[in-house]
């Protein structure tokens, strides 16, 4: 489990971000640093970092003024910056040279707002109001009021500009956004946010005060041991387009150690604020390259699980336990014994405060005609904080905190009950720390490896590092030999077990132009990509069998005997469907590929070439890499189809009886593997080998631009290159041929595809928030129409919000009775609720002939008391009861989901807000089997109204930069829709919108699960002890 955040810090007056937002977690006007923690009683942020070597007067462990703080992360000056200027002009320098003597390389470009005449316009407006009503000209005015003021003059400054009024709240919103927006924003560090587990803060609010402070200290240690490592990351880009990499003498940083969240629940945490100014080896300062940084996260993140863990059971024999958080995510290592009921107390306030922000951004828009700037939602989410406080006022000092987590803690397990859990867990002997044996040094690089082959084709030392610690944290390597232990298995890891996929550089620099590790300084650390030979023999034997022609081939005429019945059912290929059907047919190849994107028919293509194939005396079974794909695939063929895990599953069991569709492969056989592009390389090796075995062919449908498996390599890419493949290129969802030239161009990449939505006024600006009041009102309105609406998000944090919402809106005007059930995105399911299943479970049969599966969706009918569910299928209406322990682990509220656990899904409409960060992810939302897709940015929106229901259509946006939101919507109707149909978007955020006319399916992908059932659905993940 990732436990690192991390955000960029802006240079300027982004240092506020520290002192107000991290510091002063309430909002409270404070007059500086030092009063909050002497009011607060939080210990104050300290330096740390070899870095500071490098800096006179600094020195690790001293505590940071906000004076410092303002200098390094404001300025980029050294943090004693006023005393180095005021020596320097005692001792007669001149303004400019004591200016430079407090400089650190270059200093920070001065940041400017958008529009200076509206800013000079606001303050100018501010000055009258104040003294409109008899008070000091730099009087702060109220929030409500200086809302006003601005909404006022952004009206003033668009009808002057554009010379009409704004048409809609969003283009107000749009202009004062950029009016706002300050031009440049240099990078003045980064804050790693570094989070226990849940548990741990738990125990650590419960325990005695001594024992507290030992884990507290413990914490901090495993936060140092972050920053060493981070150190060995720690270079700079210098000299013409930053093409030398060089070494650096450390990192300068500030830690920040706080008790608790915004919501006042027990939440140990360190805000650990990387600058990014750092000193070469030779003594000048440059810039921190902080991408290194960004990819060294979760390798840092897993060394601090791994140190803290380790800590902990050699002091105080606290054991860790993995606990599944269902829908394919990584298990979470919780302090055993530490009550559930305890972390889900303390997890509630977050959701009340985030209801409350959003409640309060809705009233905003409807009030002021415009959505909330990022200034104003910040303000918004203070005042939401302080409304949904209890009567009594927050803790204000650490005895105050912690009596009242005390009595929280009673309220929810009994005083007695707290006492006997924390002696159980403190009762345990300390861990004896083991030398690790070098067998066992050998093993775990084989499993590392292992791991990554299963989880992508291709990877680097930061993956191979993370995978080690996790390795080494569940086997319980003590901590002293925790960094030596993991050295030494990510060096047999990629000395032994992988292959370096980029070419020795020919040139060979001199000892002048090398780092300490020997390598050039013109290569960027930790750039090189490795895969394994297991990968790339996989690969080649695809490539190789695809090659062959020696398979069965079918006579035309009964391809064309096949295309005159689907015509007489009504069903005409296109010339380009014929060609494809004829091709698989007739080919002789025993594998062959068929590029076939969203919306080209290729399922209409597939039912063809399935009918020739029987007709001719032959079979043919489908494969996919997802149970809700393989059955999507089955409805459309007709033919027995089931998942590739479960034909791998079957091979590695062969004691086990295998399904019959298996039995029957022979070299009569036509396998057909949809999705192929998000099948794991090494699955789809097994799956192409077995079928080659027994005589059969395979062919491969898949997008080489989709969006693919974590897993899956280029295989399709090199087949396509070596052996060529079948096409579809007609987009057959749009009725305008422009829209489906702009629809190919985006699936291509091209830019100048976003000029169709442009060109019809669908592009235009919102933020996250905004967005996602947008989707939840589209989402409202569908449900209240009877429709089955389903909201996609980014995050597992947004869905669960999402979730929440949904669920409140959906009961609204109804009184939730009867039993809730545990689910596990932490939300509680009662009667009525839409749930989702995360995992394939073939022990609990649907009806005659299917089973539970990953992204079913179902309607609670009931809630037993020993928290098992009675559902039914919203696609079947079949019904099921799901055991406790399922719903537990595998079951989340159903009206929203991710981007990635969509796919596969079915549902009337469809909204979603996404980060907009790739081309694939772009085309997997807005490219449904029928829908109508709305899709935001952090950079623009898109709006598209599709005015001709009757044909499904497709409409694709691609973003404008990264980190942004967006917001989808498919839609299906099956009578027009009003030609009116509004959109609302916001700053960092776009809607399109389409009309189709049919049910909207998006392609499956395998989910990684951790659990292991008999029936081949999943895997389970190998550890053991180091020891033992």
């Amino acid at each position: 489990m990732v436990t690192i955040s991390l955000k960029k810090v802006t240079a300027g007056s982004g240092y506020d971000y520290l002192t107000r937002q991290v510091a002063a977690q309430d909002g409270l006007v404070r007059t500086g640093l030092a009063a909050y923690y002497e009011e607060k009683g939080e210990a104050p942020g300290v330096w740390m970092g070899s870095g500071l070597d490098g800096l006179d007067g600094i020195a690790a462990g001293d505590p940071v003024t906000e004076a410092q703080m303002r200098a390094l992360f404001g300025n980029g000056q050294h943090p004693l910056a006023d005393q180095i200027r005021q020596a320097a002009l005692d001792a007669g320098l001149s303004e400019r040279d004591a200016d430079k003597a407090c400089r650190l390389g270059r200093p920070f470009a001065v940041r400017t707002n958008g529009s200076p005449e509206f800013h000079q316009e606001l303050k100018r407006r501010y000055v009258a109001a104040n003294l409109a009503a008899g008070r000091p000209a730099n009087t702060k005015l109220d929030p409500d009021q200086l809302v006003q003021i601005r909404s006022e003059v952004a009206t003033e400054f668009f009808t002057r500009q554009f010379g009409r009024a704004p048409k809609t709240p969003l283009e107000l919103h749009r202009a004062v956004a950029i009016w706002s927006r300050p031009v440049a924003a240099t990078i003045a560090g980064v804050d790693l946010t570094v989070s226990p587990t849940k548990s741990f803060s738990t125990l650590w609010a419960l325990a005695p005060l001594a024992t507290s402070q030992q884990l507290e200290e413990l914490h901090r240690q495993a936060v140092a041991k972050v920053v060493e490592y981070l150190e060995t990351q720690a270079f700079s880009r210098v000299g013409p387009h930053g093409v030398r990499n060089v070494e650096t003498r450390g990192l300068v940083a500030v830690a920040f150690t706080h008790r608790d969240s915004r919501a006042g629940d027990p939440d140990l945490h360190t805000h650990l604020v990387v600058a990014n100014k750092v000193q070469s080896t030779d003594g000048r300062w440059y810039a921190l390259n902080t991408n290194l940084i960004y990819k060294a996260k979760v390798a840092a993140s897993e060394l601090y699980s791994a140190t803290l863990e380790a800590s902990l059971a050699e002091t105080f024999g606290i054991r860790f336990v993995e606990r599944s958080t269902g829908a394919g995510k990584r298990s979470v290592r919780e302090i055993d014994g530490v009550d559930l009921r305890l972390t889900a107390r303390w997890s509630t306030r977050r959701g009340q405060i985030e209801h409350r922000r959003d409640e309060l951004a809705g009233a905003f828009l409807a009030d002021h005609g415009r959505p909330p700037t990022e200034a104003e939602m910040i303000a918004l989410a203070q005042r939401a904080n302080l409304e949904t406080r209890e009567a009594k006022h927050e803790p204000r000092s650490l005895a105050e905190q912690r009596a009242s987590w005390r009595g929280q803690a009673e309220q929810v397990l009994g005083a007695r009950a707290v006492d006997g859990m924390l002696a159980a867990v403190f009762s345990r002997p300390a861990v004896q720390p083991k030398t690790p044996s070098t067998d066992w040094l050998i093993d775990t690089s084989a499993r590392v490896i292992a791991v990554l082959e299963s989880e992508r084709s291709n990877w680097q030392s930061w993956h191979i590092r993370a995978e080690a610690l996790r390795q080494t944290r569940a086997a319980g390597v003590p901590a002293e030999l925790l960094d030596r232990v993991v050295d030494i298995i990510v060096d047999l890891a990629l000395e032994t077990r992988s292959i370096r996929l980029s070419a020795d550089d020919p040139i060979q620099e001199p000892d002048a132009l090398r780092r300490s590790d020997g390598r050039s300084v013109y290569t960027i650390p930790g750039v090189d990509w490795y895969t394994s030979s297991r990968i790339l023999e996989a690969e080649q034997r695809i490539v190789a069998n695809a090659g062959r022609t020696d398979g069965r081939a079918l006579d035309p005429s009964l391809v064309d005997l096949a295309q005159l019945e689907a015509l007489a059912n009504g069903t005409q290929l296109t010339p380009g469907q014929s060609d494809l059907v004829r091709d698989m047919a007739c080919s002789g190849r025993r594998v062959q590929l068929a590029i076939a994107p969203a919306g080209t028919g290729k399922t209409t293509a597939m039912r063809v070439l399935g009918s020739a194939w029987t007709e001719s005396g032959g079979t043919v079974i489908g494969l996919a890499p997802s149970a809700a794909a393989a059955k999507a695939l089955a409805d459309q063929l007709d033919v027995p189809c089931d998942t590739l895990a479960k034909l791998t599953w079957s091979l590695d069991h062969p004691e086990q009886p295998a399904p019959a569709w298996m039995a029957a492969i022979g070299p009569r056989s036509l396998v057909i593997i949809d999705e192929a592009g998000m099948a794991d390389t090494l699955s789809l090796d097994r799956a192409i080998a077995e079928v080659m075995t027994r005589g059969g062919s395979v062919r491969l449908i898949g997008d080489n631009r989709q969006l693919s498996a974590i897993g899956a390599g280029g295989v399709l890419r090199d087949i396509e290159a070596e052996h060529g493949a079948c096409r579809l290129t007609e987009i057959l969802r749009f009725d305008d041929p422009a829209e489906a030239a702009a629809s190919a161009a985006l699936r291509e990449g091209r830019a100048e595809a976003l000029g169709y939505y442009l060109d019809h006024d669908r592009i235009h600006v919102g933020d996250l928030v905004t967005m996602a009041h947008a989707v939840l009102d589209a989402w409202t309105q569908d449900h209240a129409n009877g429709l089955d609406a389903l909201m996609l998000a980014p995050t597992r944090d947004l869905v669960a919000r999402l979730n929440r919402i949904a669920q409140r809106r959906h009961h609204e005007g109804h009184i939730m009775l009867g039993r809730g059930a545990g689910l596990a995105d932490e939300n509680i399911a009662v009667a009525g609720d839409i749930v989702i299943t995360r995992h394939n479970e073939r022990r609990l049969p649907v009806g005659s002939r299917d089973w539970v599966k990953n992204g079913d969706r179902w309607r609670v009918a009931s809630v037993s008391a020993d928290g098992s569910v009675r559902v039914q299928s919203l696609r079947s209406k079949h019904a099921v009861t799901l055991p406790a322990d399922y719903v537990r682990e595998w079951v989340d509220l159903g009206y929203a989901t991710t981007i990635h656990g969509a796919q596969g899904l079915t549902a009337d409409t469809m909204h979603g807000l996404s980060t907009g960060r790739s081309r694939a992810n772009s085309c997997i939302r807005c490219s449904p089997a029928g829908g109508r897709p709305t899709m935001s940015t952090s950079r623009w929106s898109a709006t598209a109204i599709r005015t001709d229901w009757r044909t499904p259509t497709r409409c694709t946006c691609s973003p404008a930069s990264s980190g942004s939101s967006a917001s989808l919507r498919t839609t299906t109707r099956r009578s027009p829709p009003a030609r009116n149909c509004a959109s609302r978007t916001t700053r960092h955020g776009c809607s399109l919108r389409l009309w189709p006319a049919t049910p909207m399916r998006l392609p499956s992908r395998p989910r990684k699960s951790w659990g292991r059932t008999p029936s081949g659905d999943s895997t389970t993940k190998p550890t053991r002890s180091c020891c033992g």
